[in-house]
């Protein structure tokens, strides 16, 4: 069992002899820490910050009441339990100490059994009240802690970083398209996000100092003391890696596959920063404003230029969603001129040297544009836009080059690097403002087109998600099913009835399955991305399979269904085998020869016959004729005629299966002889 760490207790008197005595008879049970006045006291409270104060009353300067009074005040001091040391024994006194609040009185001089009795019953107490103070300040979902006591701690380490002159850093954070996720998920599985969100976020503290909160639905924010700004951001940045390592799947998000997160960073010292509390907390929204708003899943760090940025808004932040310039250019005066240029329009920031430009260019949030000097000591603008290039981070970055070479192979040579326009020196304000405004506009555009490519290629992944759940969790029963109905017929001893309902519970499996592979595997073959996965397959026993499904069909009409093999009635023995997938095959002889059912007259028959020499033929002839308006078009989509409830897909289906296969599929018709829809394969 884990030993109990030992109590720190704070005595306050201004007579050594009694912080003597007290101090012996406490020191094997307890750390202690003396003061012989207030000024001590506070010092003390601030440094060793007691469990429990013993307080003398009678002290010059300051004395206890007064100093009661003062703790009582102070957030940092005020649940420190008192309790009063006196040598009044006056019940006005005890109740005014009380009234201050004290938790008990003890008069002097000492009784060592009572004063230890005394102190431990309110240590348990206090121990008591601060785990069901934890438990109050617990979020009840996540088991991190909540608001209320996120703003105890805040205001606790602003008031500290005060006095320390340390920086203190906020980071706020938002999951991504959590509504969508909730919405598609169920809110059970969102309770299950949060709480995988919130312990990652809790082990990527690195420091015991370091505090995270549920600031409230999806949102969570970590407070940081003793952090500057760039450390603040790396912890930011260690966040956002370990949520989306996590990989909790999120098909409905525009960012990412996964669960991500955006976050907002900001620092102060409040000892001379001049800032509030609120502040620092307004600016930490605006950063993760900005996060959400520049595409989401990324870490934003509040700058002072967009201090103006104001959340709460409806619609979009002014100086937030101002795009933002990377100037790089070895001369401060042509910085400070496109400056100028660009005063009201864009957030510009500059880099004096090639590397720092490239380096800043890569760095989050990235810059909409950026306006290249080519003339620079080390490396110069052609180095730089090849570096740019080069990385997957800042190569769609448009760059301009603005220089004050007027020769026309420098012109070429920048274009053919990869640069969207070429400025000369000195600039002009009116057209560079346009060419800015114009590059800028095209790089959005592009943008836009990116993100909806993105959003299309999510979207046709989720469906090839669904795709390979839905032929997992329906074919291999309807498959099951199929295989047992088969097993039943093969045995001879099925009463007639039951061999009926056996038969009719295997056509409506087949149709299922061909239901399922029309809109699961159509889509594919459509668009040439389907993959054939071949094995063997008995033709024959297909053919019988389409023939059993369509018996109530043929039934109702008096059609009779013949099949043959080679020119002779084939029976359940005949084999032929091929190269093929057998769900596909049926859908394809399915379609065709209930077509050749609907078409066939009242009363006569449909013949299926199979060939294989010199290759294999499948022909299925019935004496209706295709009328002449259809003829040209008979195996296009939605091609129909004079069939009530038609939808023209059926012949369609067949010839895009035929060719997935491998099979060429063609249309003989006439009124005489009737028609005959042929499927062939060369060996």
């Amino acid at each position: 069992m884990t030993e109990e760490p030992r109590r720190c207790v704070l005595i306050v008197d201004d007579d050594r002899l009694n912080i003597q005595v007290l101090g012996n008879l406490l020191k094997d049970e307890f750390d202690v820490v003396v003061a012989l006045n207030a000024d001590e006291a506070m010092e003390r409270i601030i440094n060793s910050g007691p469990h429990i104060i013993l307080l003398d009353i009678q002290m010059p300067g300051m004395d206890g009441f007064e100093f009661i009074e003062k703790i009582k005040r102070d957030p940092e001091s005020k649940d420190i339990p008192v309790i009063f040391l006196s040598g009044m024994v006056s019940e006005e006194d005890e109740k005014k100490g009380l009234e201050m609040g004290a938790v008990d009185y003890i008069t002097k001089p000492f009784r060592p059994a009572v004063v230890k009795a005394r102190l431990r019953n309110q240590l348990e107490l206090k121990r008591q009240r601060d785990l069901l103070s934890r438990l109050s300040s617990l979020d009840g979902l996540t088991g991190i802690h909540n608001r209320r006591r996120f703003d105890e701690f805040f205001h606790h380490e602003w008031r500290r970083a005060g006095r320390t002159g340390q920086a203190l850093s906020l980071i706020m954070f938002d999951i991504d398209y959590f509504k969508p996720y909730n919405d598609n998920y169920g809110h059970v599985a969102g309770d299950e996000t949060l709480k995988e969100v919130a312990t990652a976020i809790s082990r990527s503290m690195e420091r015991g100092t370091d505090f995270t909160a549920r600031y409230g639905g999806e949102e969570f924010v970590c407070v940081l003391p003793d952090t500057d700004e760039e450390g603040a951001a790396q912890v930011a940045e260690r966040v956002r890696v370990n949520i989306q390592a996590l990989s909790i799947p999120h098909s409905f998000s525009e960012v990412s596959s996964a669960i991500t997160i955006s976050a907002g960073v900001a620092t102060a010292r409040p000892s001379d920063s001049g800032i509030t509390p609120v502040q620092l907390m307004e600016n930490a929204d605006r950063a993760l404003y900005s996060a959400k708003k520049n595409g989401r899943n990324q870490v934003v760090q509040f700058e002072a230029s967009v201090a103006d940025v104001n959340p709460s808004l409806d619609g979009a932040a002014p100086s937030m969603l101002k795009p933002r310039v990377l100037i790089i250019d070895d001369e401060p005066a042509n910085i400070k001129a496109l400056e100028m240029i660009m005063k009201g329009r864009y957030q510009t920031y500059s880099a004096l040297r090639g590397k720092e430009g490239v380096e800043l260019a890569a760095q989050a949030p990235q810059p909409d544009l950026i306006m290249l000097d080519i003339q620079m000591p080390g490396m110069d603008g052609y180095e730089v836009i090849k570096r740019l290039k080069q990385n997957a981070l800042t190569r769609d970055i448009p760059v301009i080059f603005n220089s004050i070479l007027s020769d026309e192979g420098n012109e070429k040579n920048g274009l053919d690097l990869g640069a969207v326009d070429y400025i000369r020196k000195p600039f002009h304000h009116v057209v560079t403002l346009a060419r800015i405004k114009t590059h800028i506009r095209l790089k959005k555009a592009m943008d836009t087109l990116s993100e909806k490519n993105s959003q299309m290629e999510r979207l046709l992944n989720m469906r090839d998600g669904v795709e390979r759940m839905a032929k997992h969790d329906l074919k291999l029963p309807i498959g099951a099913i199929i295989h047992q109905t088969e097993a039943l017929l093969d045995r001879e001893d099925i009463p007639k009835d039951a061999r009926i309902s056996v038969k009719t519970v295997m056509a409506q499996s087949y149709h299922a399955l061909d239901m399922i592979n029309r809109t699961l595997d159509l889509w594919k073959i459509e668009h040439g991305s389907y993959t054939f996965t071949p094995a063997p397959l008995n033709i024959m026993k297909v053919i019988r399979r389409v023939a059993d499904e369509m018996a109530i069909l043929r039934r109702g009409r008096h059609i009779d269904l013949a099949i043959s093999l080679r020119g002779a009635p084939a029976d359940r023995t005949s084999e032929l085998m091929v190269e093929g997938e057998e769900w596909l095959f049926h859908s394809m002889l399915a379609n065709l020869v209930k077509n050749a059912i609907e078409a066939a007259p009242d009363g006569s028959s449909v013949h299926t016959m199979v060939e294989d020499h010199e290759g294999i033929r499948i022909t299925i002839h019935n004496m209706g004729a295709v009328p002449v308006e259809v003829r040209g078009n008979f195996f296009e989509k939605h091609s129909t005629l004079g069939k009530k409830h038609g939808a023209g897909l059926g012949t369609y289906i067949s010839m895009k299966i035929s060719q997935a296969l491998g099979w060429i599929i063609h249309m003989d018709t006439s009124e005489k002889t009737g028609t005959s829809l042929i499927l062939s394969r060369i060996k």
